[in-house]
């Protein structure tokens, strides 16, 4: 992944994270008090696609009660904790490499009592030991929201060979990534945006022919590839024009700081899907 924590940490939506706490008390919750389920939800819900996207992967992968999801990349828990509640209790491990996400996701988890189906692990994917940290049980599914984007390219071989080994076989992936074209440019602006706001290593994408290579040659098959470029560009466009319009109301629960820190994350995606050669996809395969 990115080389340590304190890299990961310029992309601003990493920072700040007693926003959730905040939200909560702002909704009359005490601090430490237990929460529902539903609101949660609300608050820490780092990925695109919400809680009808989670609807979305449980559907196209058929997780049912009983199966057992690796999160790679869970953030704060939100949709490892969504998703085991669509699919009927399923078990979710997520997975952080920053240690405060993940025992921030752990302690929000409890606040819901949704820890004997969640858990989670503070590790690096890339890691040599992975398997020995997740368990030598092997996983029906890995899921991974914007998150392998972290993971410079020259990691990923060991990446994937890790996820592969984590997975029965004919076990399912699904991914929500960042990527570019073989042919795509980017101005020393943009790739520094890429580098610093969002935690891209360098600034550097994996294109599509290179993403669909790993996969193949770590032995995954039935690669379907679809992308969501527009749909996210039209989304963060709203988020952002959404955020600012409650700038009062934000600033009032949490503080200027936290406010333009979020929206300076939030501006910069935008200018990248709307600027530059940025794309997305949903990538859904088969380990062989």
């Amino acid at each position: 992944m990115t080389s340590n924590e304190s890299e990961i940490k310029t992309m601003r939506l990493y920072t700040d994270l007693d926003r959730i706490e905040n939200e909560l008390l702002a909704m009359g919750y005490e601090a430490g008090s237990k929460v529902k389920a539903e609101d949660i939800h609300k608050v820490s819900m780092m990925s695109y696609g919400g809680v009808e996207g989670c609807k979305n992967v449980v559907k196209e992968l058929k997780v049912v009660p009983g199966n057992r999801v690796l999160d790679l990349g869970c953030g704060a828990g939100g949709p490892a904790r969504v998703l085991s509640e669509v699919a009927g209790g399923c078990s979710v491990t997520g997975i952080e490499f920053q240690k405060d996400l993940c025992d921030l996701a752990a302690k929000l988890t409890s606040r819901c009592d949704m820890d004997d189906k969640v858990s989670f692990i503070n590790a690096d994917a890339t890691d040599p030991l992975f398997i020995e940290k997740v368990g030598s049980t092997p996983y029906d599914h890995m899921i991974s929201w914007l998150a392998i984007l972290h993971i410079d390219l020259q990691s990923r071989t060991a990446l994937w060979k890790n996820v592969h080994q984590s997975l029965k076989p004919g076990g399912c992936i699904y991914i929500e990534d960042f990527y570019c074209c073989d042919d795509a440019t980017f101005s020393e602006a943009h790739r520094k945006m890429l580098d610093v706001d969002v935690s891209i290593p360098n600034g550097v994408l994996c294109t599509r022919s290179q993403y669909e290579a790993d996969l193949k040659k770590a032995g995954f098959k039935n690669i379907i590839w679809t992308d969501v470029t527009s749909e996210w560009t039209s989304f963060v466009s709203s988020r952002l024009a959404a955020f600012v319009s409650q700038k009062e109301k934000y600033i009032k629960t949490h503080n200027q700081t936290t406010f333009d820190n979020m929206s300076h994350f939030f501006l910069s995606v935008v200018t990248l899907f709307k600027e530059s050669d940025l794309k997305g996809v949903r990538i859904i395969a088969t380990r062989e």
